[in-house]
């Protein structure tokens, strides 16, 4: 395969640490809200630590394989036919993943800011950009991640700083909200729709430090924990249960009641542009694994000329989901959960223990991906 720019740790913790945020975005307060009432907060740490155990197969994984890609191993070990399988089953995922962001920020701009636009329009506005960026690879939407993480974050401080003064104590209570067993449920079934640790099976032979991809992990989670449940508190704390959960993008529609003088006014516009920039470079992201996936699956020598056609597909599929809202109700869904799980644990697991089943280790694998 043409050589990949080498993504530095610092580059994929911001594109990671944006790559989750963006669901704050995507009403993910709302989806706590419903599961947890006023307990949302403890919900969302809950399902940041379930996600970090859910790791755990593809780091045993890639580890043993000496961490070349999740195609290469699968060759490696369940031989051409199960290579092509899986090489299908993790692509087709991602390109999955892929049409309903794409769809979701779509419907969220539409409503959001240009209400009088057909939403395919916004797709495939999106879908030209997303392009125009691939070409760059991996390394330039990293790169990109890290020069822009810094506003994303001076944009969160700015809502948590601003928003106080509106806040009333009383949406934190009851605390937990719901039982404690119901917390427990809900985690698992939500921790496991946290999909980009797959992602990592396929860009670790990219990445300049390989071993250390499980501290990343872990530390984006973290700081992803400690930022996203600050939001869901503050969206608690403006909204007060039962209103949160009838409320279509929480997170925007807290930072349009901002208003501080005559010094500052319309922050969502800011808040805006932020939350169509971020959900590029996720969408960039996603866009480059599908592609990566598949040509290492496949082995072709360029994932370039898979663009295109990638493109086309996506576009196509766009058309299958109704409305951004039945997304978001599918996205958090059981079925998506056990979609997910058979994909980012099923899959993993299945080749790990073949491998310990017949002995197959990796040592020189992750060089031929170069």
């Amino acid at each position: 395969m043409v050589k990949q720019g080498h993504i530095g740790t610092t580059e994929l913790l911001a594109l990671l640490i944006i790559y989750q945020s963006i669901l704050m975005f995507y009403n993910l307060p709302t989806a706590l809200a419903i599961r947890a009432t006023t307990g949302a907060w403890l919900l969302n740490i809950l399902v940041c630590a379930a996600s970090i155990s859910f790791y755990l197969p593809i780091h045993l994984l890639i580890k043993r394989f000496n961490y070349a890609p999740l195609p290469e191993i699968a060759y490696a070990v369940l031989g051409k036919a199960g290579g092509i399988g899986v090489t299908l089953v993790v692509s087709g995922f991602f390109l999955y993943l892929f049409t309903m962001f794409l769809k979701l920020f779509a419907g969220a701009i539409g409503v959001t800011i240009l209400p009088n636009t057909p939403v395919s329009v916004i797709i495939l506005i999106s879908i030209i950009g997303i392009i125009a960026v691939s070409f760059y690879g991996m390394e330039g939407v990293t790169r990109t991640a890290l020069i822009f993480l810094p506003f994303v974050v001076l944009g969160f401080i700015l809502t948590i700083i601003l928003s106080v003064p509106e806040l009333d104590s009383a949406g934190m209570f009851p605390l937990l909200g719901v039982p404690v067993q119901d917390h427990l449920s809900h985690a698992g079934l939500l921790g496991l729709v946290v999909h980009e640790t797959l992602s990592l099976s396929v860009v670790a032979p990219y990445v300049r430090k390989g071993k250390s991809l499980s501290k990343l992990c872990v530390w984006t989670l973290v700081i992803v924990a400690v930022v996203s449940t600050i939001l869901v508190l503050l969206c608690q704390l403006q909204f007060i249960y039962p209103g949160l959960k009838e409320i279509p993008y929480p997170l925007y529609q807290l930072v349009r009641m901002i208003y501080v003088g005559r010094f500052i006014q319309r922050l969502d516009a800011v808040f805006v542009l932020l939350a169509i920039v971020s959900s590029t470079i996720q969408m960039s992201f996603i866009f480059q694994i599908t592609m990566l996936s598949l040509a290492q699956g496949l082995r072709l020598d360029d994932w370039r000329p898979l663009i295109m056609p990638v493109a086309i597909i996506a576009y196509a599929l766009t058309f299958l989901f109704f409305s951004p809202e039945s997304i978001t109700t599918w996205y958090y869904s059981i079925g998506n959960s056990v979609l997910t799980a058979c994909v980012t644990l099923t899959v993993p697991l299945l080749i790990f223990f073949v491998s310990l089943a017949r002995g197959k280790r990796g040592r020189n694998l992750a060089q031929n991906t170069t």
